[in-house]
C-alpha cells in the first residue's frame, strides 16, 4: 500500500504512534536510513519481530518540485509505503513471508519450499518428453535431516505417478 501526505508536521513521530497503537507500547521500533526515488531524505521502519528486524514500512520526505507541481508550496510532502503482508505477519504471528507467496500444490505440505524445472528433453524418436525437477524442502524453524527429507520426497514421487500418471526415474 503505497501514499502521499502533504503536512506541517514530521510524519515519522506519527507512523511510530500509528505502529504503537496498532501492537502496543511495547514495540521496539528502529528508523533506518535509506533511498527510495523521488524522497530525500528517506527512511524505513523496522520493528523486532521474533528477535530479528522486519523492515514494515518505507517513507521520505518528497522533492520540493513535485509537491510544488501539486500547488502546496507551502507544505511537506511524505510518501510512504506499508508492507501489508508484513503488518499481517506481526498482527498473526506468521513466522514466513513465503507463507503468503506458496502456489506449489500441498503434496509435500509445509516442506516443500519451492518447485523448479530445471531441464525437459523430447526424445527425437519416440517423442518422449523427460522432465527434470529440483525441489527445494525447508522448515521454517529447524533445520530438517536426512531421514525427513527422503520420507517426504519418496511421498512427492509415489504422489507423481499415481496422480500424474507419469513414469518415474527417481
Amino acid at each position: 500500500m503505497e501514499a502521499v501526505k502533504l503536512v506541517e508536521f514530521d510524519l515519522k513521530q506519527t507512523l511510530t504512534r500509528l505502529m504503537t497503537h496498532l501492537f502496543g507500547d511495547g514495540l521496539d521500533i528502529r528508523w533506518v536510513d535509506c533511498y527510495f526515488p523521488f524522497t530525500h531524505p528517506s527512511f524505513e521502519m523496522e520493528i523486532n519481530f521474533h528477535g530479528e528486524w522486519l523492515e514494515v514500512l518505507g517513507c521520505g520526505v518528497m522533492e520540493q518540485q513535485l509537491v510544488n507541481s501539486a500547488g502546496a508550496q507551502d507544505r511537506i510532502g511524505w510518501a510512504f509505503g506499508l508492507g501489508l503482508e508484513r503488518l499481517a505477519m506481526i498482527l498473526y504471528d506468521i513466522p514466513d513471508i513465503r507463507l503468503f507467496w506458496s502456489e506449489d500444490e500441498p503434496i509435500g505440505g509445509d516442506l516443500v519450499e519451492k518447485v523448479d524445472l530445471i531441464d525437459k528433453f523430447e526424445h527425437p524418436k519416440t517423442r518422449k518428453t523427460s522432465h527434470c525437477y529440483r525441489i527445494t524442502y525447508r522448515h521454517m524453524e529447524r533445520t530438517l535431516s536426512q531421514k525427513e527429507v527422503r520420507r517426504v520426497h519418496q511421498a512427492v514421487q509415489e504422489a507423481a505417478v499415481q496422480l500424474l500418471a507419469v513414469e518415474g526415474r527417481f
